[in-house]
């Protein structure tokens, strides 16, 4: 039988393979539950990423053939397999509420922002030049740095999205990076030769709502039980 007849069917399919967790439902490949989401996981599989496991088969075969015994209705071998907390089975699994929203600002609202802040940055920049040379420089290197973190977020964000291995833990790198950043630029706005006072409550502001965002997003991604439910190794 053909990878793509195989794929019709996930009772036919998804158990024999490799890459299928028989306990979890999960597919290693893609990090998704099939066994609970068939028909919108085949869409990505389709056969194309199926590799047989000959060990699989024969633990399927005696399987089927004990819960045969029992009953071949479906709905009483769905009952047979008890409920896992970590996988799709739990209502919690999948990108909705405040995960959703960091997803959205990172995919979409962010780089927006970025673009028209600092389109305005660079105005006054350029008007306030001739007086303070140093803000160019001091712009230039943070507008970079910026654009890098924003970059790096639209990353973290699709990996959430899609569910990939390794999204939470990259999530908590990017909320360090721009902690990290929030702080270093506090010190380093002052290489521009703008007056010392004028600068002070914009970095006030900076630095307490870094430290804030940060507090709030890094406990989330720790404690929240959605994130425990929708990403298996959230805690790898």
């Amino acid at each position: 039988m053909r990878n793509s007849d195989l794929a019709k069917s996930f009772k036919k399919f998804c158990p024999k393979c490799e890459y299928f967790q028989q306990e979890t439902g999960v597919c290693k490949k893609f990090y998704f539950n099939v066994r609970d989401y068939p028909g919108k996981f085949l869409k990505k599989c389709n056969g194309n990423y199926f590799k047989e496991d000959t060990t699989k088969i024969v633990q399927k075969i005696d399987e089927v053939e004990a819960l045969d015994e029992v009953d071949n209705n479906a709905e009483t071998v769905q009952t047979l397999r008890p409920d896992d907390p970590s996988t799709a089975s739990n209502p919690l699994y999948g990108v909705s509420g405040w995960l959703k929203l960091f997803v959205v600002v990172n995919l979409y609202i962010a780089p927006v922002l970025f673009v028209l802040q600092h389109i305005s940055a660079w105005i006054g920049f350029s008007v306030l030049a001739e007086d303070h040379p140093g803000i160019i420089f001091v712009g230039l290197v943070e507008t970079v740095i910026t654009g890098f973190l924003v970059y790096k977020a639209i990353q973290v964000a699709r990996g959430l999205r899609d569910i990939k291995e390794g999204a939470v833990q990259n999530a908590k790198s990017l909320l360090k990076l721009v902690l990290a950043w929030r702080l270093l630029s506090i010190p380093f706005s002052y290489l521009s030769g703008l007056d010392a006072e004028a600068l002070l409550p914009g970095n006030i502001k900076g630095f307490l709502t870094g430290v804030i965002g940060f507090a709030i997003w890094y406990s989330y991604f720790n404690v929240s039980q959605r994130v425990k439910a929708t990403y298996p190794d959230w805690n790898a």
